[in-house]
């Protein structure tokens, strides 16, 4: 059975494998953000912050954060899983895709500067969701 995605504990892996390897994250750029994941329909919000080449902090809750990633919980395990099974996301498991309009994910945020920063940063918010099959491996080696 798959690890439940997300959580507090599988996003803090996700941390430590963006932290552990930021000379990779800083040929991407600087990234500074807070980034909400929301998981429908549940009580289940995360805050992932980033700074410089780094996540600097993971918690629960969504406060005072530039734009949250919302689904439903399957949409969340389908994608972990595809990142897990692949090394990276498939090309309909990526969060641009998801989030295309009409698709099961959303980018929510209170004025047009968070929802740029989804866009400004896409790449290195991908780069650190598909540090997923390498954090899974390392947690259980």
């Amino acid at each position: 059975m798959a690890e439940e995605f997300p959580s507090v504990e599988a996003l803090e892996r996700l941390a430590d494998h963006m932290n552990t390897h930021e000379d990779d994250f800083a040929k991407l750029g600087v990234v500074d953000c807070r980034m909400g994941v929301r998981v429908e329909s549940t009580d289940r919000e995360y805050t992932v912050v980033f700074e410089r080449y780094g996540c600097s902090d993971v918690a629960p809750g969504t406060a005072d954060i530039d734009f949250a990633l919302e689904a439903g919980v399957e949409t969340w395990q389908e994608m972990y899983d595809d990142i897990v099974a692949n090394g990276h996301a498939s090309r309909t498991q990526t969060l641009n895709y998801l989030a295309l309009p009409g698709f099961n994910m959303r980018v929510t945020a209170e004025d047009q500067l968070g929802e740029d920063l989804f866009s400004r940063y896409g790449q290195t918010l991908q780069a650190f969701f598909d540090g997923a099959g390498a954090a899974l491996a390392r947690s259980v080696s």
